[in-house]
């Protein structure tokens, strides 16, 4: 049980995502939450390049939390971990695997929010693909918020591991108080894997009025063309426990710099969240696993 009172004290962020537009029908009276999820692409494709072109998007989203899949650590290489942690905020990284015994490749996720607890949850998988449920619970001026980050296998051949991923994901997400779901969940949002998703969490992305057809895999993307992947919307932000539908979203990280260095083969999906009202204390049950 992880057990979280929020302080009087505790000093009201200033938060919100630059450029973002959608449906917003709440007066703006009530503090709100910026969550966004990017796959980094691990260290491929020029990592130099595109981590320059991500910094240069980063800066001005001013995300509150942001979740990334596919970070790996080359040895000899700038670590993808360092520069997490050179972002603004407190970086928690969770391996999936680690090659060679040397290269830790996992889910990561930025918050300028308190860290007040996390642990890692492992999913179904097969023995040379494992995968992961990264939970992390964090302080914010109307109480606790629980935001988890999954990358889910990829595949055509892969849908029934998905759902029972995606059955597994549900199962470890303690219910009670607000909880962002974010990720590569590698099939759209309609797709009948993530039934067991649906059941339970609302799309952020058309809950704030956006086109569900604008992918964030996109053969426009030379990164994603060289693949052969289709288009996709298979970034998600899912949502549960909030009473007001999100005041905007947007793709981010989704162009070129001038030189034609895209950030990653993912557009990244960031989402404004009007925060529940205040609660003095919210008790949270979790499994032992807790921190």
């Amino acid at each position: 049980m992880v057990r979280v009172t929020s302080p009087a004290a505790l000093l009201l962020l200033t938060l919100g995502v630059a450029g973002c537009r959608g449906a917003a029908s709440d007066p703006p009276d009530r503090p709100e939450v910026t969550v966004a999820t990017l796959n980094l692409m691990n260290q491929a494709a020029d990592w130099p390049a595109r981590r320059a072109r991500l910094a240069w998007e980063l800066g001005p989203l001013a995300a509150d939390v942001i979740a990334f899949q596919e970070v790996l650590d080359v040895e000899g290489a700038v670590r993808q971990t360092d520069w997490l942690r050179s972002l603004p905020g407190t970086c928690r990284f969770d391996p999936m695997i680690v090659y060679e015994g040397k290269a830790p490749f996992g889910l990561a996720v930025v918050s300028r929010l308190p860290i007040v607890g996390g642990s890692a949850v492992e999913l179904p998988s097969t023995e040379d693909d494992p995968r992961l449920l990264q939970r992390v619970l964090l302080e914010t001026p109307t109480g606790p918020l629980l935001v988890a980050n999954t990358h889910l296998s990829a595949g055509k051949d892969a849908a029934a591991l998905r759902h029972a991923q995606a059955e597994a994901i549900a199962a470890a997400l303690p219910r009670g108080g607000p909880t962002v779901l974010v990720g590569d969940f590698n099939a759209p949002w309609g797709a009948p894997e993530l039934d067991p998703l649906r059941e339970r969490f609302r799309d952020a992305w058309t809950a704030a009025g956006r086109d569900p057809s604008i992918p964030t895999r996109d053969p426009t993307n030379p990164l994603v063309a060289s693949s052969g992947a289709a288009a996709a919307r298979i970034d998600l932000v899912l949502v549960e426990g909030f009473d007001a539908n999100p005041r905007a979203a947007r793709r981010f990280a989704d162009r070129p710099d001038d030189a034609g260095t895209w950030p990653s083969d993912h557009a990244g999906v960031a989402v404004r969240l009007v925060l529940p009202d205040v609660q003095s204390q919210i008790v949270i049950e979790s499994p032992p696993e807790w921190e």
